[in-house]
């Protein structure tokens, strides 16, 4: 898994992650989350357009990150990841309490909206 962090701008960061994820690579990016948190930190774009496979663990590690960014009054968004890793997303509960964006073109939008 490679993971890559770019501030957007004061309290925007885009994050991201490519190649595979399983559990032990998820809490690697959720101490890569934790590192960059302090009190600006307003929006989290994680960027998994990228990732080829994803393992149900994972999902779940990403519901535990959610739940940290909204005890810190973060958001968290997903760029939609690939199809058929998409289609584990929707059979996960985490799909609902957590928005996602098509692309990267509308995380851009979303930004400039802020």
């Amino acid at each position: 898994m490679e993971i890559s962090i770019l501030q957007k701008q004061l309290g925007i960061y885009i994050i991201s992650v490519g190649g595979a994820i399983d559990s032990t690579a998820c809490r690697e990016l959720q101490k890569k989350i934790e590192s960059i948190m302090d009190p600006t930190t307003k929006v989290i774009l994680l960027d998994l357009s990228g990732i080829e496979v994803i393992d149900e663990g994972s999902i779940s590690i990403l519901s535990k990150i959610d739940v940290f960014l909204k005890k810190n009054h973060t958001r968290l968004f997903i760029v939609k990841p690939q199809e058929r890793v998409d289609n584990i997303f929707k059979i996960s509960t985490l799909l609902p309490h957590i928005k996602m964006l098509d692309n990267i073109e509308e995380v851009d939008k979303y930004i400039s909206n802020l």
